[in-house]
């Protein structure tokens, strides 16, 4: 992986584009953690990829179960919940990381089911394919990341957002400043203080 460390990184949206570009070799959790520490952007990198991409083949799993499989906005619930959620997670409490997950993603699940389809049955209700929830999640990382998810946890809630939509969720400049009704300049401008924010704590 090549980085470019010799030049000032500018912000993926700065053109409008999308930010998982296909023509990109940079995903954007990477480009993120190059502005926060380029001298440690790998090592970030695998760190920031394990928490969004560890439970996602058990989110779809339970979406499915309960009818949600194609609903997007269900699953970023989902996601969005479990990445506030997890780094929570307190292993002295003898409950493993991937029950405490699959909680939270029940979790979340009802509450959008309560939100969005208040007279849709139970999510109670036991699963009807025969098989087990337990083989949908991942194997149990030999190493947690306490130092990130709490340097992200020190985030105010609407800083976590920001980050969230932006680095994460792959939206532009331009469609946060729409959706927040203020310029992209200004957008710019919260997520550059943001950065160095996080700078600060890791």
């Amino acid at each position: 992986m090549s980085w470019k460390t010799n030049a000032r990184l500018r912000l993926p949206g700065d053109k409008g584009g999308r930010f998982f570009d296909a023509k990109s070799s940079k995903t954007g959790a990477e480009l993120f953690l190059t502005k926060i520490s380029r001298n440690e952007a790998f090592f970030y990198v695998f760190r920031i990829r394990s928490l969004l991409q560890m439970y996602e083949k058990l989110i779809r799993y339970v979406a499915s179960k309960y009818g949600l499989a194609g609903d997007k906005d269900a699953l970023q619930e989902a996601r969005i919940f479990l990445w506030h959620q997890l780094p929570k997670f307190n292993p002295q409490l003898g409950m493993k990381e991937s029950t405490y997950a699959w909680q939270l993603i029940i979790y979340a699940i009802k509450t959008y089911l309560a939100k969005k389809r208040p007279a849709m049955p139970s999510l109670d209700a036991p699963l009807k394919d025969g098989s087990a929830w337990i083989d949908h999640v991942p194997a149990e990382p030999e190493k947690r990341y306490p130092d990130l998810y709490r340097a992200l946890q020190k985030l105010e809630p609407k800083e976590k957002g920001l980050i969230h939509e932006y680095f994460f969720l792959g939206r532009t400049l331009q469609e946060i400043g729409n959706s927040r009704q203020c310029t992209r300049q200004r957008i710019q401008q919260k997520i550059e203080k943001i950065l160095k924010k996080l700078r600060r704590f890791l």
